[in-house]
């Protein structure tokens, strides 16, 4: 039977912690003696720092959580808290037992050099998973779609979403490998530009992308958080569902779902805007994640009106 569990919910984490990890970071210029076989010298570079009162990303976890089981409805069997810490605490936990992820932030903070390559690593580590987890998904949006009764203008957009998702990481990409090339080109030429500077304006051009991405990633959260409990049958069996169906939800919760769907669709049009508007939007093949347009598994599950629906943006 299809389930939402792997295919729902694919990058609800992992734009927040990029977020966090790309921007939460204070450059800090820093000199150093260091001793070599025909004397020492004295050698500049940037360290990054977490200032103490940065909020952690298990705070903002909670803090989502929170938000989103006080604005969806669910079933009377359950309670909003205690999903929200339930929900919470796994999230946490996936996030604390991700070595590759911490591994990279350690290298952040203990980085010795003038660049932003130990950034660039984070989003190529997050590409690299979209590239190896796509496929999957787009075949369980498909068998969701064919063995229950998801409306099809609901599995279209969450399949759209993926590649707009994809520019993203793309962007984000751009965004980091343009500023390492400005620091690298002024280091080479002698330049004064300080590398703090180049730092600050590619994280202000992170924030800007997920200014506009953040409530189109929340209404997606939402939503698949409102698949999953209304398919529970209890706590235990929350991330262990055997199928999602749409009747399974309430007549009257159905409403509310429709109604964050289209602002979830709505925010979609506006982050695409953003993202073709972008001097970044010219892609790079050689760097950029690329959405599969023939995919074989899509092609045989999924007639050819949809697949050009998916594909079309």
């Amino acid at each position: 039977m299809a389930s939402a569990q792997s295919a729902v919910g694919a990058y609800h984490d992992a734009p927040s912690m990029l977020r966090a990890s790309l921007t939460s970071f204070t450059p800090i210029r820093t000199r150093e003696t260091v001793k070599l076989w025909y004397g020492t010298i004295r050698r500049e570079f940037i360290r990054y720092e977490l200032p103490e009162e940065t909020e952690s990303f298990e705070d903002y976890l909670t803090l989502k959580h929170d938000a989103v089981f006080n604005i969806i409805p669910i079933p009377d069997k359950f309670e909003k808290d205690k999903l929200a810490d339930l929900f919470c605490k796994r999230s946490i936990n996936l996030y604390k037992d991700d070595k590759e992820i911490h591994e990279i932030i350690d290298n952040i903070k203990d980085f010795k050099k003038t660049a932003l390559s130990p950034f660039l690593n984070l989003i190529i580590l997050i590409k690299n998973r979209y590239r190896n987890n796509i496929d999957k998904t787009l075949k369980e949006y498909a068998e969701i779609l064919l063995e229950t009764d998801m409306p099809f203008k609901i599995m279209s957009a969450f399949a759209r979403s993926q590649k707009i998702y994809a520019q993203i990481l793309n962007q984000l990409d751009s965004i980091f490998y343009r500023h390492d090339r400005i620091l690298d080109s002024n280091i080479s030429k002698g330049g004064r530009t300080r590398a703090e500077d180049v730092y600050n304006l590619a994280k202000e051009e992170v924030d800007s992308t997920f200014n506009i991405a953040e409530p189109w990633f929340f209404n997606k959260t939402c939503l698949d958080k409102m698949l999953i409990v209304w398919n529970a049958d209890s706590y235990d069996d929350i991330f262990d569902l055997k199928e999602t169906r749409y009747d399974a939800i309430s007549e009257r919760a159905r409403e509310d779902y429709n109604r964050i769907f289209l602002s979830f669709r709505d925010n979609m049009k506006i982050v695409r805007k953003y993202i073709l508007n972008s001097r970044y939007s010219r892609p790079r093949i050689t760097r950029d994640v690329q959405y599969p347009s023939s995919n074989m598994n899509f092609n045989q599950l999924l007639s050819p009106i949809f697949l050009y629906d998916v594909t079309r943006l």
